[in-house]
């Protein structure tokens, strides 16, 4: 401590300024400890700003992919309401092509099956062909086998043949002016098997006497009966075939006239006189029974000619019968011509059950025949179709009206998901928004904190300053005191040695060793330690403060004991 030479306000000082800064300090301390808190309160509300922006991104991004997925669901709720709508007016359409082809197969007949050829012949014949087809397996088959008539000639094909050919006999009897026959039915099924019963290679029947016809005509290996016109007159013919018969008579009625014989290529004939005025049943007849040995049958020459030719044909009626096969190769043609009522034949026909009419009639009865009658069930399975039109687009609706449901359903749950997510971006929003508030407060904290911790760091730097300089103060007014110290502890040993040179030269009877007073040669000493004293601040030892071993006391002098007091151990 110090003592009462120094002064005392400046130990009072320097502790005032140490508490005053040690205050200073722990204030700038918890204000820094503020600034720390607050700047980590920053950091964690920018983190959380930081956070919340982030959470808000992604809530957007949920926003956007909600909003596209809304608009994806709505823009295949409106393609599949209009698929609703469109398979709806399909519907309505197909119902209504369902009573429409409902009513047109409800007014149309029944259908009709077509006919074989056997059951057009046999329609339009009153079952003649069946009747002769029987007679001649009756007639011919042990002759000529079970097979005899195999139904070859009872084919559309053949049957269309033959009425070809009936054409061309017409245009024939037309250019010798002479009348159109028409078709019948019979002479149709009749000349069908006479055909039958001749194309055969294990023989023929020849004018078989099954067949009801009357100018009958056989022909085989070819492919046209008639023969060859010259240079298409159909008045002129070459040898061939049947029309080439007349040669044969155009001879005779230039040679032989009124009767007689001649020869024509080859072969003798021999005519009555009157044998142009006979009818051609008479010739023959005439001819079957006169002619002689040697001769040629001229009706048997002429026969087939006369027969095309013929004026008066019974009821003017003609039948055809063609097969594909002959012996001769080509086809097999019979030709006949009205109905022959002779006794000679067991049974004759009769036009009352028979079909006659042109050719073209009976051709379009053939196609009628050979044709189904169809349209009823065409009406059926065009209802039938519609009816499986119907019920596909009912179902393609039910499908339509499903996905339509879906796809609203979605569009709801698309909507939902929209709206959470517009309410996720809302709550990040305001958690955003909360955090720039929040972040913004901590900054206004802080920047408060800040200005207060530099506020208290000066007080506590002034403070500082303070003690230093009360310190400074008070390190000067100790360092005297130090001093003093000092030379008092190097009096103390100078005076032991003055003692022991006392003591010395007081024994030994030296000058200062008489004793003066109290003590021995003290007078020197002390003037010497009072010099030292005083001469530290340039003082002569007259009562002057500052520096004389204590402040505020005057420097040694005077006696013993003074200086014992002010300087004890001296």
């Amino acid at each position: 401590m110090l003592d009462k030479a120094t002064d005392p306000n400046v130990k009072s000082n320097l502790d005032n300024a140490q508490k005053a800064e040690d205050a200073a300090k722990s204030a700038a301390d918890a204000a820094k400890a503020s600034e720390d808190a607050a700047q980590k309160v920053v950091d964690n509300a920018s983190k959380a700003l930081s956070d919340a922006q982030k959470a808000a991104v992604d809530a957007q991004a949920k926003v956007d992919a909600a909003a596209k997925a809304l608009s994806s669901a709505n823009a295949t709720k409106a393609e599949k309401d209009q698929a609703v709508t469109d398979a709806q007016t399909a519907v309505t359409a197909a119902e209504q092509a369902v009573k429409d082809a409902q009513a047109a197969y409800d007014k149309l007949p029944e259908d009709k099956k077509a006919l074989t050829a056997v059951e057009f012949l046999d329609k339009y014949s009153a079952g003649t062909y069946t009747q002769r087809k029987q007679e001649a397996i009756e007639k011919y088959g042990s002759q000529f086998g079970a097979d005899v008539v195999d139904g070859k000639t009872a084919a559309y094909d053949m049957i269309s043949r033959s009425l070809d050919l009936i054409d061309e006999l017409n245009k024939i009897r037309n250019a010798y002016g002479l009348s159109t026959l028409k078709v019948s039915g019979k002479l149709m099924a009749d000349q069908a098997v006479e055909a039958d019963l001749n194309d055969g290679t294990n023989g023929r029947a020849g004018h078989s006497a099954v067949s009801k016809a009357a100018g009958r005509n056989l022909a085989w290996g070819s492919y046209d009966p008639y023969g060859t016109p010259v240079n298409g007159d159909l008045t002129k013919w070459q040898l061939d075939g049947w029309m080439g018969e007349q040669n044969l008579w155009y001879e005779a009625k230039a040679k032989v006239p009124n009767g007689g014989s001649f020869t024509f290529e080859g072969k003798s004939y021999a005519l009555p006189s009157n044998w142009q005025s006979l009818s051609t049943y008479d010739l023959s007849i005439y001819c079957n029974k006169n002619t002689k040995q040697g001769d040629a049958n001229f009706y048997q020459g002429v026969g087939h000619y006369l027969n095309i030719i013929e004026k008066d044909v019974n009821f003017g009626v003609a039948g055809i019968g063609t097969s594909p096969t002959s012996y001769l190769g080509g086809n097999t043609h019979a030709l006949g011509m009205g109905y022959y009522d002779s006794q000679y034949y067991s049974k004759s026909m009769s036009n009352a059950d028979d079909t006659i009419c042109s050719v073209d009639e009976y051709r379009a009865l053939m196609n009628e025949a050979k044709r189904s009658t169809h349209d009823k069930a065409d009406a059926l399975a065009k209802l039938n179709e519609s009816k499986d039109a119907l019920a596909n687009l009912k179902a393609a609706l039910a499908t339509a009206q499903t996905e339509a449901k879906d796809a609203a359903d979605a569009v709801t749950k698309a909507t939902f998901a929209k709206q959470a997510a517009d309410g996720e971006k809302d709550a990040a929003d305001a958690v955003v928004t909360a955090a720039q508030s929040d972040l913004s407060a901590a900054k206004d904290k802080l920047a408060s904190a800040q200005k207060d911790y530099s506020a208290k760091q000066a007080a506590y730097e002034s403070a500082a300053a303070n003690t230093a300089q009360a310190q400074k103060a008070y390190d000067a007014a100790t360092s005297g005191l130090q001093q003093a110290k000092d030379d008092l502890a190097t009096a103390g040993a100078q005076r032991s040695r003055f003692r022991a040179r006392r003591r010395r030269c007081c024994r030994e009877g030296r000058q200062g060793g008489v004793r003066e007073g109290k003590g021995c040669c003290w007078r020197i000493r002390l003037a010497t330690v009072r010099r030292k004293c005083c001469a530290r601040k340039g003082q002569d030892g007259r009562g002057y403060r500052a520096g004389c071993l204590r402040q505020g006391q005057r420097c040694i002098r005077g006696s013993q004991g003074q200086l014992q007091r002010e300087a004890p151990g001296l």
